[in-house]
């Protein structure tokens, strides 16, 4: 009796396998590409290129004191509650024929740390300008909040040394990121 059953469990094993086989997933959903940019370099987005030039952590009073510096004075949520922030320069460059709103593509980057799996949106941006026009370039930063919650005081510097910042840009079946590694 035990052993029609674990010949029957065989049997299905073996019909199972045969099906996944016969449908590879992976030939009809292949894994997407990345292509990866380093600081400096310019990442083709379709109809703009990004760059990062430089990026720093600021925490507590070198937020409001970075804020007046690169944000022109406004006041955003990191020094409200004494987080971190990771603040990157960025230059985006239209090289479409249409006018590029900032927002809009700012707010399709994303933010990741590898190999922690940390994963965020951008916080927050400040560029000069709102539209870009055609063949025109424009220099601004964003903001990248760490909450406390999910690192802390004792841990960040671990963090920030262990980890590879990457801002993703994502796109089907090409992934693009810039990616670097702070103080470097």
């Amino acid at each position: 009796m035990k052993k029609k059953y674990i010949f029957l469990i065989a049997l299905v094993g073996v019909f199972l396998l045969g099906i996944f086989r016969y449908i590879d997933l992976n030939s009809r959903f292949p894994k997407a590409s990345t292509q990866v940019y380093g600081l400096g370099e310019w990442m083709p987005t379709g109809k703009a290129e990004i760059c990062a030039v430089e990026a720093k952590v600021a925490k507590g009073e070198e937020i409001e004191a970075c804020y007046k510096e690169e944000f022109g004075g406004k006041k955003f949520i990191g020094d409200k509650y004494k987080s971190r922030e990771i603040i990157v320069k960025l230059k985006i460059k239209n090289v479409g024929e249409d006018t590029l709103n900032v927002g809009r593509l700012v707010y399709q980057l994303r933010f990741e740390a590898y190999p922690s799996g940390c994963a965020n949106g951008i916080d927050e941006y400040y560029f000069p300008v709102e539209q870009i026009e055609s063949q025109e370039e424009a220099e601004g930063v964003i903001a990248i909040l760490i909450p406390r919650g999910s690192v802390n005081d004792k841990e960040y510097d671990t963090f920030i040394k262990n980890n590879t910042i990457r801002l993703v840009k994502s796109a089907y079946p090409v992934i693009k990121m810039i990616e670097f590694k702070i103080g470097e």
